[in-house]
């Protein structure tokens, strides 16, 4: 029976074999690893904590080019988010750092087997486990779509069966290789990162939302029902509404999903040699309590922090910058909140300080703060310079990319017809702000059913034509357009 002993990587892999080593004086690797979609995983022992921990190094072939040092601000920014998520079903992040140019995070060591290894031995799954572990999966996707992290690479290699039942969903690496920003694009339109069968169509165009890893999950689920003739058929329909073409066309969130699935859980079957060791009894009492608490009743109350050093305005744009650089966004946005709540509204700076929070917001991943950030600077930012200006159309821009990244298409689709309509309206050369806008809701049009017109746009431009940097990727854009009209 084939096990990856808690290391999330490709099923099937070779080891690749290396002499120990000891990272940051602490992570003593004591096992081959295996590759991951971004770097070698290690088995490895925390000499302080005296504990096993998994310890993921990105590949150093990835470095060196030009992309270097945006990959590893992803790496580094998927790493904070996945621990933001803070969620039994997604592996704890315990340390993140560089030695030696070693770029690496330490995660827990999952226990267990991947869902392809059970799919693997078992076939058909017992009565029960295919809706018990797809309600897993959809809650930790409510979870961490919560926090605009889409996984992008959802498939059973990256679900884990624990020993004692619970599953976790693993390998959020490759939401590193695809970005909603085009200037820092490392996965092409037409082309994506993960297994083709499990990608949802807008994946092929460049656009990922959290409808894209509800797709993943219908396949997921079509997998465990293979060859299970007594399979529920609300799981089956269920299995094909996530599969549709449209993001529009399948359920509204993964908290649908779990509550479609929550009718189908009931008692579940053994499996041996998988399931072997239970809930811990200190576990389940606790769970237990959890079903007591009354439903939350709005948005939690941001802590309370006390200041002890008083700063100017600017002086806190300038510590703000320096925070954000270095990757601590929770302080940076903390000084910029609290010097747009101390300054005097009427103020020009306030602005400034607007715009910064809203740049910090977008860098630190946080989608839902970034959109209603960059709707507010905007909004302050509006008369004081051209629609088109840099500093307004990249707001605007960011502000469409946040909708889309939290799955709301309807918005950023209004948010980028308006911006390209204020860039016709400027007239002039096409610019690449105004390609970039084009091209982004061209792929969202066509994820819409609307490909012809989506075409219409791209072929536009180039008509026009457009800068020269930017017509590369109009083309490749328009090619994967086009093969969705006429595959």
């Amino acid at each position: 029976m084939t096990r990856h002993n808690g290391l999330w990587s490709n099923h099937g892999t070779e080891p690749i074999v290396t002499s120990p080593a000891l990272i940051a004086d602490r992570y003593e690797l004591i096992d081959d690893p295996f590759r991951g979609s971004m770097g070698e995983v290690f088995r490895a022992y925390d000499t302080r904590l005296d504990r096993e921990v998994a310890v993921k190094v990105i590949h150093r072939d990835l470095l060196g080019g030009d992309l270097e040092t945006e990959l590893v601000r992803r790496f580094r920014r998927e790493a904070r988010l996945t621990a933001k998520a803070a969620h039994p079903g997604v592996p704890e992040i315990f340390d993140i750092g560089v030695d030696q140019n070693r770029h690496y995070v330490v995660m827990e060591l999952v226990q267990g087997a991947t869902l392809r290894d059970l799919l693997n031995e078992v076939q058909p799954l017992p009565d029960g486990w295919a809706a018990f572990i797809a309600a897993q999966i959809s809650a930790v996707l409510a979870c961490t779509h919560a926090v605009a992290l889409i996984h992008r690479d959802l498939k059973p290699d990256n679900v884990m069966l624990c020993v004692d039942g619970t599953v976790k969903v693993i390998d959020f690496g490759v939401a590193i290789l695809a970005d909603m920003n085009p200037s820092s694009r490392l996965t092409p339109p037409g082309a994506t990162a993960g297994d083709a069968r499990y990608q949802a169509p807008e994946r092929f165009l460049g656009l990922a939302t959290p409808q894209s890893d509800l797709f993943s999950l219908g396949r997921v689920i079509q997998d465990m029902l293979r060859d299970d003739p007594s399979a529920p058929d609300a799981l089956v329909a269920l299995s094909e509404q996530l599969v549709q073409v449209s993001p529009e066309q399948r359920p509204v969130n993964a908290t649908e999903v779990f509550g479609r699935l929550k009718p189908l859980l009931g008692r579940l079957a053994s499996l041996p040699g998988f399931v072997t060791s239970g809930r811990p009894d200190a576990l389940r009492m606790y769970d237990e309590t959890l079903r007591l608490l009354p439903a939350p009743l709005g948005e939690r109350c941001a802590p309370v922090h006390a200041s002890y050093e008083v700063l100017t305005p600017r002086q806190a744009r300038a510590r703000a910058e320096v925070y954000a650089a270095d990757g601590r966004f929770n302080l940076a946005v903390r000084l910029l909140d609290d010097a747009i709540a101390a300054a005097d509204p009427a103020d020009r700076i306030v602005t400034d300080l607007r715009r910064d929070l809203a740049a910090v917001l977008v860098d630190a991943g946080d989608a839902r703060r970034a959109v209603d950030a960059c709707a507010v600077a905007v909004k302050a930012l509006a008369g004081r310079v051209a629609p088109t200006h840099p500093a307004l159309s990249s707001l605007r821009l960011s502000m469409a990319r946040g909708h889309a990244v939290l799955g709301e298409l309807r918005q950023a689709r209004d948010v980028y017809e308006s911006l390209i309509d204020d860039f016709v309206t400027a007239g002039g050369s096409t610019s690449a702000e105004h390609v970039v806008a084009v091209c982004e809701l061209a792929a969202l049009l066509a994820i819409q059913g609307d490909a012809g017109h989506a075409e219409d746009l791209l072929v536009k431009v180039l008509d026009v034509p457009p800068v020269p940097s930017c017509v590369g990727r109009v083309r490749e854009l328009l090619a994967a357009v086009r093969q969705t009209r006429h595959p």
